[in-house]
């Protein structure tokens, strides 16, 4: 390869001697004012080395000195030609980054704001959710109750109807109403009552009542009779026919939790084949909406500790569903 021109002020060849200092240096306008600066300092070397007076007069004569001259003068104008023409290309591309980072900074900081606003949605998403969650817990919740009230009211309808058909007729009527008010104790209509007691005062009016009326149609009353007061023995004598022994153990054994002092209404009903004397407590002439409130009372209210202990394993196990 023949090395390039350095008289030719057009050549676009790397020298070899900027070549190996500049390997960088591939553009045409660099390359131009790197090989002008160079044939400019050749030229002015040529001069410096012949200076003598032969030399200078010969050159004048022959015109070599002005055509050398003249040749370095067009390479430093090309040299600094080229080096404006770079610098001015080099303003433009600067000036096209300081654009694009500019432009590039708004979009940062648009898309910063964005940010901002999107985790402040996603908190107020978070708190939304976090309310809907509590919210169907609630629901939740609500929906167990009202099936537990369900099934309780249910247990109490049963109970009444298998009443009102004669399935107690074997007993006096006051142990009839203490046998139904503890099958409701133990049912899901007792465990209702004392899982939401603050809202089980509708339900145990409704047994209240349905007791109450049951009762007035085993004492032969009409729907719109006036309640008539009835005697402790009254109450104890009215059954169809004489229980079995074993079930009047059985129904002692049910209410043995029960004391004279504090519930005298079921200790009665509950041993009315003992013999004993009646409660000091216990009044003597009852109507039925008597009976049927007090008997509510005491065997639905029954104190915990005194209860069975499969009973208080039962409760638990319904709490904690």
């Amino acid at each position: 390869m023949s090395a390039p021109d350095l008289n030719d002020p057009g050549s676009s060849a790397i020298a070899p001697e900027v070549s190996a200092y500049c390997p960088h240096l591939t553009d045409k306008m660099l390359t131009d004012c790197a090989n002008g600066l160079l044939v400019a300092r050749q030229k002015t070397t040529y001069q410096a080395e012949h200076s003598d007076l032969l030399s200078r007069c010969w050159a004048a004569i022959t015109g070599t000195g002005a055509t050398r001259q003249q040749q370095i003068n067009d390479h430093l104008v090309d040299g600094l030609e080229a080096a404006v023409g770079w610098l001015t290309d080099l303003t433009l591309r600067q000036s096209r980054s300081d654009l694009a980072v500019s432009a590039l900074g708004e979009t940062v900081e648009r898309l910063t704001e964005k940010l901002g606003q999107t985790r402040t949605a996603l908190v107020a998403l978070d708190r939304a959710r976090q309310d809907i969650a509590a919210r169907m817990a609630d629901l939740t919740q609500e929906v167990r109750r009202l099936d537990f009230k369900d099934r309780a009211d249910d247990q109490r309808t049963l109970v009444m109807a298998a009443w009102e058909a004669g399935r107690f007729n074997h007993v006096p009527l006051l142990t009839q109403i203490f046998i139904v008010f503890d099958q409701l104790y133990w049912g899901d209509f007792g465990h209702y009552c004392r899982a939401h007691p603050e809202r089980a005062d509708g339900l145990r009016r409704i047994a209240i009542e349905e007791a109450r009326r049951i009762s007035r149609a085993a004492l032969g009353m009409g729907g719109r009779d006036r309640d008539r007061v009835i005697s402790v023995h009254a109450w104890l004598s009215i059954q169809d026919h004489a229980a079995a022994p074993d079930l009047l153990q059985a129904i002692a054994c049910v209410g043995d939790w029960a004391r004279a002092e504090e519930e005298p209404l079921v200790w009665t009903a509950a041993r009315f084949s003992s013999g004993t004397e009646f409660p000091i407590h216990l009044p003597r002439l009852l109507t039925s909406e008597q009976v049927a409130m007090r008997m509510n009372e005491e065997a639905l209210t029954r104190p915990q500790w005194r209860s069975s202990a499969s009973g208080s394993n039962q409760d638990a196990q319904e709490t904690q569903s």
